[in-house]
Order: C-alpha cells, then structure tokens, then sequence
C-alpha cells in the first residue's frame, strides 16, 4: 500500500512542474509507455559515476503537454538530492530533458525516476547512476569529452564540378549516436550510379555498433548493397578489435570477410595525449606478406599540422581557422576536423582506415587538434595530389553548416555542403 500511495504523490509532484514538450509515435528511436526516445531503452538510461550531466531525448511530432519532475525510485517519498530536473528544450521537433546529478562517490551503484507525464501518459524513465566512473579520453574523462548523450544527423550533398557546370551527384547520410561521451552507433547511406549496367543504382548502407568495456573496443561493422531494380543484394561483414590504454586505441586487428587473413595495427601516442604514429598491416592478397604503413604526426602548439607515409611517398598538411570558438558538444564530443576529411584523409587509406576515422571523430584516438579545419592538402604518388578547402556557413550547439569545395590541378572538381544536426 504504501508503494501504491508515494507513486501517486510522485505523479502529483510531476504535475507541478510544467514544460512545453512533444511526443509521438514516430518510428524511430527505442518506443516505451508510447513514446519515441533516442536515448533511452527499455525504460533505462544509465549514467557514470563522474558524469554531472546527461539528458533524455524524445522525438517529437504531436504536441502535448508535458509535467516532468525528478523523483525518487517510488519505494518512498524521501528527497532524492542527487538528481536534479534542469528544463528542457524543444529543438527541431525534439525535446531535450535535461538532469543534473551530484558525483557518486558511495561506492555502489544508485537509482531514482524521472517521470515523464503526456496528457494521461505517465512514463517512468530509471536513471541508474553506476559506481564505476566512465573511461578517460585523452587524459580526460568521457564527461570532460562531451559527456553527451545524442544523435548527430548528418547530411553531405555532392556535386561534380566540371567548369562552369554543376551536377547533382547525390546525398549521403550519416547517423552518428553518443551514450555518455561515448561514441557507440555509426551509419553511412548512400547512392551509387551505374551507367550502362543492368542495375540503374545501388544503395549501400555501412553500420556500426561500438562496444566500449573501457580496456577493449569492439566494432560489429556490415556493409549491405541493394542493387535496383533487381534488388540483388551484397552484405559484407568487418570484426574490429583494439586494446585502450588512457581511453585511447593503442593497438588491434580488423578482420574484414572480402579479405583474407586478419591485418593488425598500432598506434603510438606523444606525452601530451596526441598521436604520434599508426601503423598498418595491409597484408598482402597475393602471397601473404607483410605490407606495413608508417604514417607520422607532427603537431606544432596542439595543432595537427602535417602527417607523412615515406612508404607510400605521401605527405597530408594542415591549415586551421585558429580565432573562432567552437561550439559545444563539437569542441570536445564530435570532432569536425576528422568529419570533415572523412573519407578523403590519406593517412585513413588502409585497410583500418575507416573505422579508425570514425573513432577519431569520437575522440579514441587521443587529443585532437586545436582550431577548425579550413584546408586539408594531400601531395602523393598513388593519386591524383588534391586539396579542400572548408566554409563555415553556420557554427551552433545545434547545428554545423560547412561547405568543402574539392580542388586537382588548382581546377574545382567536387562540392560538398554538410549540414550537421544534433537531435
């Protein structure tokens, strides 16, 4: 009886405290009491020690009235001081609750509700407080990382430039998802043209899902091809291991199933946290033999200023919008520098490349670069030398505009405008 009556004094206590939100039946996101979270599954979201910071994320369509209130686990009425409602936000039809939470120092773990009330909706959300504290990164905690909880929505429009001419060449998405400073879900779709073929086109969707116990992180990467009209498809599966030292990948493997044998790498770091080499074993699908890539990291006052592979006679430099401010959550959670040349970056090329990027974006593999990115040149033998140059269009907590225009020969080949969203 008496868990009975403080779950009714909770949902009174919810009643007090009002916001404007929304909720809807979406279909994305992980549904629980008929609502849409992005962060949220099964009714839980679990947070470090050392976090002070988190937030639940609803996708939002149909607007209703909202009463929302931290309280405590409904097994008694006693204050729950460590877990503060903060507000919330609507942006973009999502809406933002934001917590506070004190530093857990008990040594045990701890539990308390938010409850969530939509018309005559009332969701109870588990917020679980561990008593272990989250992973360093770069000699920092994952809260002094980001500490963020949220899904970057990413958009990249293309064009091929051939003098005055400009042609529509597609648009790409990505999804990029972070739990606690964390970066744990990664999806890429695109579109690929095919002239003269049977197939018109092929969509290509790569996911991944990133596993991070804090001494090891492991990667499910598959990669499905859709070919249309006669949607035949291709899926290719990528096992992706490497070991953490600091909360920065020190050494792993990759398996990918259209290779043969599984190639390993290393990555070495200076004092300060930033790296200072990666090695790469493309390993030879002839005959099997070794076939390492060397690629240096030179940094002048925290700035990434060039990256050199004498193997492959290749050199990568640098140049950086050093006065504007960057934003939160892209200061320290989502890195634009290595977005931003994703898939172009030479020292990205090997086979680990792209998941090495990826985690670069995430901040695994050590202290980024300061500044904004606004040129990336690459000079080697392999390809075409090549360079982007970057324009902000708009810098927000929210949202990132950039326009990168693609140049061979001092000759415009390619644009792109990426337009990233935090949801």
């Amino acid at each position: 009886m008496k868990k009975i009556f403080s779950y009714w004094v909770l949902c009174l206590m919810a009643f007090a405290t009002s916001a404007l939100v929304s909720c809807s039946s979406d279909d994305n996101g992980d549904e629980w009491g008929g609502f849409q979270f992005e962060n949220v599954r099964d009714g839980k979201l679990s947070v470090a020690a050392n976090q002070t910071s988190s937030e639940i994320i609803m996708k939002a369509s149909k607007a209703y009235r909202a009463y929302v209130s931290a309280t405590s686990d409904g097994s008694s009425t006693e204050e729950i001081s460590w877990l503060r409602y903060e507000g919330s936000r609507l942006d973009d039809g999502t809406c933002h609750i934001s917590i506070q939470l004190d530093k857990n120092d008990t040594g045990k773990s701890r539990s308390a509700y938010i409850i969530i009330v939509c018309d005559d909706k009332t969701v109870p959300i588990l917020i679980t407080q561990t008593a272990e504290d989250s992973s360093n990164v770069g000699g920092d905690s994952d809260v002094d990382n980001g500490g963020i909880t949220a899904l970057f929505t990413i958009t990249k429009e293309c064009s091929v430039i051939t003098g005055t001419h400009v042609e529509d060449d597609g648009t790409e998405t990505y999804e990029l998802q972070y739990q606690n400073g964390n970066l744990t879900r990664f999806k890429h779709v695109e579109r690929d043209d095919m002239a003269g073929a049977s197939d018109k086109y092929c969509i290509e969707t790569t996911t991944g899902t990133i596993f991070n116990s804090g001494a090891s992180i492991k990667t499910d990467w598959n990669r499905k091809s859709i070919y249309y009209p006669s949607q035949k498809t291709e899926e290719d599966v990528a096992d992706f291991n490497a070991k953490l030292e600091n909360g920065r990948i020190v050494s792993g493997t990759i398996f990918k199933s259209w290779m043969n044998g599984t190639r390993p790498f290393e990555i070495s770091y200076n004092a300060d946290g930033t790296m200072k080499q990666t090695r790469y074993n493309d390993i030879s699908e002839y005959d099997g033999s070794d076939d390492w890539d060397n690629h240096t990291f030179i940094w002048e006052n925290g700035y990434l200023t060039k990256v050199k592979c004498e193997s492959m006679d290749a050199v990568s430099t640098f140049a950086y919008d050093k006065t504007t401010a960057i934003p939160a959550p892209f200061d320290k959670a989502l890195d634009l520098n290595m977005l931003l040349i994703l898939e172009e970056a030479e020292f990205f090329d090997g086979t680990n490349g792209e998941i090495l990027n990826v985690l670069a974006i995430g901040g695994k593999l050590g202290t980024r670069s300061k500044g904004l990115i606004k040129e990336y040149h690459c000079d080697w033998t392999e390809d075409t030398p090549f360079t982007l140059k970057m324009t902000y269009k708009k810098l927000t907590s929210n949202e990132v505009i950039v326009e990168v225009n693609h140049y061979e020969n001092n000759q415009l080949r390619f644009g792109y405008k990426w337009t990233i969203k935090r949801s």
